[in-house]
């Protein structure tokens, strides 16, 4: 979770990071399909987009007032139940690629958490 401490501007953290995760599924998508690997990219694209949501998740929880450990775990719990929904609707070796959309979801999280404390 991006605190107050981290960041005056949580909310922005968070929006801009989605907006980059959107942005990198439909460059996902579309490149996936130009070259061929529809699946790949599709698969690509579904993971940043479903990371993408992680972001407001944490906020949402940690401003109901739930501890931070807790809606943790349970974030972790939700996007591992979506990786393993995506394997059986892929496939397992297609659902490497929305796996890796999610970690990557996770990376832009971080740097645009990055970015915004050092603006700081």
């Amino acid at each position: 979770m991006i605190s107050k401490s981290v960041s005056a501007r949580p909310a922005h953290v968070v929006r801009s990071a989605a907006l980059a995760c959107l942005a990198a599924a439909v460059a996902c998508a579309l490149v996936g399909t130009i070259v061929g690997h529809p699946t790949f990219g599709l698969g690509l694209a579904t993971g940043l987009a479903v990371g993408a949501g992680n972001g407001y998740a944490a906020e949402r929880l940690f401003s109901v007032g739930v501890p931070f450990i807790a809606t943790s775990m349970l974030r972790i719990i939700v996007l591992t139940l979506v990786a393993l929904v995506a394997g059986l609707v892929f496939g397992f070796g297609p659902a490497v690629p929305v796996v890796a959309g999610l970690a990557l979801a996770q990376l832009v999280l971080a740097g645009s958490a990055m970015v915004e404390s050092v603006r700081r």
